[in-house]
């Protein structure tokens, strides 16, 4: 599989910031790390003001010109020059909103009440002293773990929350780079409910991600690529400390054979399988220990997730001025 390293940031290896305090060569990272929806309005200027209809002063958004559903907007098309999105022949208050949401309604359900506890429950305030941008464990590794929790298909509901009669159910490697199916089939309607009236994956120790993620990644754009094999790469490509080292970071116990790791994973098969391939816990990738753990009462990560996620969130509040 092909794979194109992350540029470094210049000088990183002198002065960077990592999780870990140690200084060594930084990834550099082209959005924001605050809550601040710049997915939607864009993270720069020259996005923020492609994303804007500046015909009027309404201050609007772009909207699509060429399609719509059912005389609702839809988003623009890429203005990419190579859009691998448009080539249909290959497969026949916000800010404050998100606030609240994310911390009052979301990281509960991810770290477990615990987890809240510990770092999230009271917001002491605004502190200039904490760095609030991304470590590079939560984006390389940690945060992946939602990469698990992917269903293998796309669901497509009607008004009952039933499978669309006209439009069902998709495999999940078919939908990959496929906005037209928005636009000729069905809607966005069916694909929210969907995404409202199904839960997602669960992960499970022997079921971790869905094969169409592992095995059948952008088939029908290019070479199919594996999801799994690829997080593992990036975070060697960066230079992430192991498994253990990360435990020790989060003050977690730190495994040294197999019934200690099999202890922590609560799985001795698990445990097996994974010293045969890394030989010791020191060796382990920390986005495959830290998916393979056990999830935190309440929760849906391990306790080395719920401590990297719940520590990072904590300074993107605490740092945000």
């Amino acid at each position: 599989m092909p794979f194109f390293r992350s540029a470094a940031a210049c000088g990183s290896g002198n002065t960077g910031y990592l999780f870990g305090g140690r200084a060594v060569r930084q990834q550099m990272n082209t959005l924001t790390a605050f809550i601040d929806s710049g997915q939607v309005y864009g993270s720069d200027d020259r996005l923020a003001k492609n994303l804007r209809d500046l015909t009027s002063d309404e201050g609007l958004l772009r909207v699509n010109s060429m399609y719509n559903d059912n005389g609702r907007e839809l988003l623009p098309f890429n203005i990419m020059i190579s859009q691998e999105c448009t080539n249909r022949a290959r497969i026949t208050h916000i800010k404050d909103a998100q606030e609240v949401i994310t911390f009052r309604d979301y990281l509960r359900h991810i770290i477990g009440p615990n987890g809240i506890a510990q770092r999230l429950s009271n917001y002491p305030g605004y502190d200039e002293n904490v760095d609030p941008s991304i470590s590079n464990v939560f984006a390389t590794a940690a945060y992946r773990f939602a990469h698990l929790a992917v269903q293998p298909s796309i669901f497509r509901l009607d008004e009952n929350f039933k499978e669309h009669p006209e439009f069902g159910n998709v495999d999940l490697f078919t939908a990959f780079f496929t906005p037209w199916r928005i636009v000729f089939e069905g809607g966005l309607d069916p694909i929210i409910r969907g995404l409202v009236g199904q839960k997602a994956k669960l992960n499970t120790q022997d079921h971790m991600m869905n094969n169409d993620l592992r095995d059948r990644l952008f088939e029908f754009v290019d070479l199919a690529l594996d999801l799994a094999a690829l997080n593992l790469q990036r975070g060697r490509d960066h230079g992430l400390p192991g498994y253990n080292d990360w435990r020790m970071y989060c003050n977690l116990t730190q495994p040294k054979n197999l019934d200690e790791l099999a202890e922590v994973l609560n799985n001795t098969d698990l445990a097996k399988d994974l010293l045969h391939l890394y030989g010791t816990p020191d060796n382990i990738d920390v986005f495959l220990g830290g998916v393979a753990e056990p999830f935190v009462q309440g929760g849906r990560v391990g306790e080395l997730f719920a401590c990297i996620i719940g520590v990072q969130f904590q300074r993107i509040r605490q740092g945000d001025r």
